[in-house]
């Protein structure tokens, strides 16, 4: 490392490929980079990830400078960590490099992005601080990065976000909306805490769940019902605990919530440079940024934890949550969230090992009354969604915004509003622009009206303003992500396409707080063609199957809730549920999800996210063949899937009341992918399927207690189980004769057993969980 502090103000790359020779952990953030730059740092970058280096990149899309290609270089390189930030129009200037090792570390902060004049002959000036010149610096510096790194703006970059962004630099004129995340609202109690009814029974599916033999588990509460307190009742079976969040705040107020559980409790906090952990620590609470990095998370015993509390689970598919989760070997794992279905890349669900053992939607917490009640108001927008462009998951920004700033549009917002309104809005709106806009026509009218966002000085005076009555509207981008919430707000008022649904219900949930003299919260939403409508109208209550074009809701809302359509909005809602319009929904929703996950969704994952999953399998036989139709597979996997339709939709399709013909067909596959179709008779599939049905207490429990696979195993009495049971009630193309189970007309190969085999293990997943 560089020995002492200096400035360079030319010739950079000599220092960067010096350092990154030698560190053990690398840090880069650059408002962009170009082709020519990262081709100088790739050899270094190579050398450092062949010694077992961690290298993390974070490069800006500001002014859609950065080159696709140079993106490209860096996504080709194996074991190199790269998130792409999203600045959404905001200025986004950082260009820091900073290293560590063993034994010292080095901060370079200055001019230089990453191209071959900014590193090699431009002037730039550059400041060199080593750590042993200014200790702190390199610790605040590396945790200010990991903030960045780990935020909403930042997508981990895969080929599906950097063909987006082809696009959008192509056409320059595209800018990304950050995704917004929001805390959890903090609960004041003047005594002693006890949990409420839902976070008992919550405690005892959980501990049901143990007893089963789970080691992990999701646990999903609406936002509202106190999923920190219920982590602190959970928390006092156990002996040492680690709390793990992405925001000090939900750190800092989550200890709050355990000390109040419990008093003596030792707790300690292990964020950035505020680290209080000792050997008497009980529970620690840590950000992911700090314990994801190497030297932290080595400090720590695998077996260090015995219970591990993750918050905001949706976000633990990211890589850092997945490095602190791999590292121990907790007895349980929980994961706590209100909204599980983000796709931050890969399948939340399957680090649970698809065990929700508890959740509350927020229409079911309003019916036990713990959330008040909504009067719905759709409303319909008379922007037409399908002149817009789509980039990826998101409207063209530029597009989108130039037509809602249009004055028949605001207009019809205000009139709206006005007919429904009651004394405390909120205005979710796609852009700054927007907001500004919405805020100036509303006090063009003569309503007190603000754009409050993340670029807006004096917040809090605002904020308090808004409290005390003297501002009836606050119109906004990004408020909740900096921890605001006013139980008050009576009114929501939804001026933007849903584009994220599990926003939208975050969105939602902050205005369902109870509140002295709230009766009910008013939720205004314009209903446009935009992709979602009908995934987010189902949160509000139960779809109706059908229904004609005279009635005025299409759902069944929740008990003391009212969902009221216009006529207009309505008539929309019932184009987008012809059988014509299925179809369309269901190749925008797989577009969707293969762009959050940076890759074609697997059986499982398609399952999981996709809000009607079935849609697949009804509308073309299976998952595999609406893939087909949509050429999304290889010749080789059309070729399998060409010769084995029949018996891809029958495993896909075939009731099961039990588990018994999934297990069947994994004890098949547990033969190989070249034996796996082969005949296969009772007395080989029975030792199998009995140790599957008793391997875990949750399987015994549900579908091992007949007589026949009770007590130690028997072979006879198993077989007759199969040959009476599963076996003469597989379908076709299956057949059994006497003793033998085979596959008629059917070719194996590697890919039709993956196929099969990815079935089988969601089915499984699916039957099991509920």
């Amino acid at each position: 490392m560089i020995p002492e502090a200096k400035l360079t103000t030319h010739h950079l790359y000599d220092s960067l490929v010096e350092a990154i020779d030698q560190a053990e952990e690398v840090y880069i953030v650059a408002a962009f980079a170009q082709k020519s730059g990262v081709a100088l740092l790739v050899p270094a970058f190579r050398r450092a990830l062949q010694r077992g280096a961690e290298i993390r990149l974070l490069i800006g899309d500001y002014l859609h400078i950065t080159d696709p290609e140079a993106l490209a270089q860096l996504l080709a390189l194996d074991g190199l960590s790269v998130r792409f930030y999203r600045s959404g129009g905001r200025s986004f200037h950082p260009k820091a490099y900073l290293f560590r090792n063993a034994e010292t570390g080095l901060s370079i902060v200055g001019s230089s992005n990453i191209s071959n004049s900014a590193l090699r002959s431009g002037i730039e000036w550059n400041v060199h601080l080593p750590q042993a010149v200014a200790p702190q610096i390199l610790d605040d510096a590396i945790d200010a990065f990991m903030d960045l790194y780990l935020s909403e703006s930042a997508e981990e970059l895969n080929p599906v976000v950097l063909d987006a962004y082809r696009q959008e630099y192509a056409a320059r004129q595209y800018v990304a909306e950050p995704e917004v995340e929001y805390d959890e609202g903090t609960v004041v109690v003047a005594s002693e805490i006890l949990p409420h009814r839902v976070q008992e029974e919550a405690l005892h599916a959980l501990r049901e769940t143990m007893e089963e033999g789970r080691t992990r588990a999701l646990a999903v509460l609406a936002t509202g019902l106190g999923k920190t307190y219920l982590s602190a009742f959970f928390a006092g079976d156990f002996t040492r605990v680690l709390f793990l969040a992405h925001q000090k705040e939900l750190l800092v107020q989550a200890e709050r919530s355990f000390q109040k559980v419990n008093p003596a409790w030792q707790t300690g906090f292990y964020i950035g440079s505020d680290r209080t952990v000792t050997e008497t620590t009980e529970i620690v609470f840590a950000s992911v940024q700090t314990l994801a990095q190497k030297r932290h998370l080595d400090r720590f015993a695998t077996n260090q934890f015995d219970l591990i509390i993750v918050d905001e689970f949706h976000h633990a598919a990211a890589t850092s949550y997945r490095k602190i989760i791999d590292h121990f070997t907790p007895r349980f794992l929980l994961g706590l969230t209100a909204t599980p279905d983000r796709m931050d890349g890969a399948d939340v669900y399957a680090i649970c090992h698809h065990n929700v053992a508890f959740q509350m939607h927020f229409t079911a917490a309003i019916a036990e009354g713990f959330l008040t009640p909504f009067h719905y108001y759709g409303i319909h927008d008379t922007i037409d969604y399908s002149q817009i462009r789509r980039i990826g998951r998101t409207y063209d920004a530029t597009q989108l915004e130039h037509r809602q700033l249009d004055r028949e549009v605001a207009d019809n917002i205000y009139h709206s509003w006005g007919k429904h309104r009651q004394t405390k809005t909120i205005g979710f709106c796609s852009s700054i622009k927007q907001a500004e806009y919405l805020a100036q026509v509303f006090r063009d009218k003569g309503t007190t009206a603000f754009a409050l966002t993340g670029q807006t000085t004096n917040r809090a005076q605002y904020m308090q303003a808004f409290e005390q009555g003297e501002i009836d509207v606050l119109f906004t981008v990004d408020l909740f992500n900096e921890g605001v919430d006013i139980p008050k707000v009576d009114t929501l008022l939804f001026c933007r396409p849903t584009e994220s649904v599990a926003i939208y219900t975050q969105q939602i949930g902050r205005g369902l707080r109870l509140a002295q003299h709230k009766s009910h919260c008013v939720i205004i939403d314009l209903i446009g063609n935009y992709r979602n409508v009908e995934t987010k109208l189902k949160l509000l209550g139960t779809m109706k199957e059908s229904f004609k074009r005279g009635e005025i809701e299409p759902i069944a809302p929740p008990p003391g809730c009212v969902i009221e359509f216009d006529t207009r909005a309505l008539e929309l809602i019932h184009r987008l549920r012809q059988p014509s319009q299925r179809k369309l929904r269901l190749i925008e929703q797989y577009e969707q999800i293969k762009y959050e996950l940076g890759r074609r969704p697997s059986y499982v994952e398609i399952g999981e996210y996709a809000a009607v999953p079935q849609g697949y399998k009804q509308e073309w036989g299976s998952y595999v063949g609406f893939l087909k139709e949509h050429q999304e597979l290889s010749d080789e996997e059309v070729k399998a899937y060409d010769a084995n339709r029949e018996l891809i939709e029958q495993v896909e399709k075939t009731i099961m009341n039990r588990s018994y013909k999934m297990v069947v067909l994994l004890a098949m596959l547990e033969r190989g992918e070249e034996r796996w179709m082969e005949p296969i008779t009772a007395e080989e599939v029975a030792p199998f399927f009995y140790e599957y049905l008793h391997a875990e207490k949750y399987r015994e429990l549900k579908d091992a207690q007949t007589a026949e696979l009770k007590g130690p195993f028997d072979s006879s009495k198993v077989e007759w189980l199969l040959k009476k049971m599963p076996f003469p009630k597989m379908g076709k193309p299956f057949e059994f004769d006497g003793d033998v189970l085979s596959i008629e007309n059917q070719t194996s190969g590697r890919k039709l057993f993956n196929v099969i085999n990815d079935i089988i293990h969601f089915r499984l997943h699916i039957y099991f969980s509920n």
